[in-house]
């Protein structure tokens, strides 16, 4: 759960598809 910055959520949201 990178996803916790709102600055960084569109990395965040294609970190986890590329970890999935």
């Amino acid at each position: 759960m990178c996803c916790g910055y709102v600055l960084i959520v569109s990395l965040c949201e294609q970190h986890h598809v590329v970890t999935s």
